[in-house]
């Protein structure tokens, strides 16, 4: 029960940051924000944050799962190694879960009801959220 209301504030964390920039993006006429060098650069460094936990939380998830499923397979408790594998397969989900993150964050945006004009704004910041590359490329054009 915890669990699911840990994952559920999450959800709801995220949903409350994601309007507020749609909002933020549609209220300005002309002035865009994902058009500032130094904005894209300040979200350059949450695109390298969810870089990292992208690689890193489910591999960290995996390892941990499959330690837990090995000893108590070793421990040659039926109910234990039948508990381990409910919880290996939970993180399975979890890890293959956090690479939908950006996804998410997009498919929530798209349910704004001003999407339309809120698209051509936006899109850079998501670029450099999901693509450092492009994010790059994004900021030599904008100095």
């Amino acid at each position: 029960m915890k669990k699911t209301i840990k994952y559920f504030a999450l959800f709801i964390a995220l949903f409350l940051i994601a309007i507020p920039c749609a909002y933020a993006a549609s209220a300005s006429k002309s002035y865009v924000v994902c058009h500032d060098a130094n904005v894209l650069k300040g979200i350059r460094v949450l695109g390298y944050v969810v870089m990292a936990l992208k690689i890193l939380a489910p591999i960290i998830l995996i390892i941990m799962g499959m330690y837990s499923f090995f000893k108590a397979t070793l421990d040659d408790d039926d109910k234990a190694t039948k508990e381990a594998a409910r919880l290996l397969f939970t993180k399975f989900c979890v890890a293959a879960g956090i690479f939908f993150i950006p996804t998410i964050i997009n498919a929530t945006l798209k349910l704004v009801s001003n999407y339309d004009k809120t698209n051509n704004k936006y899109t850079e910041c998501m670029k450099c959220i999901t693509s450092i590359k492009e994010c790059n490329n994004l900021i030599t054009r904008y100095k």
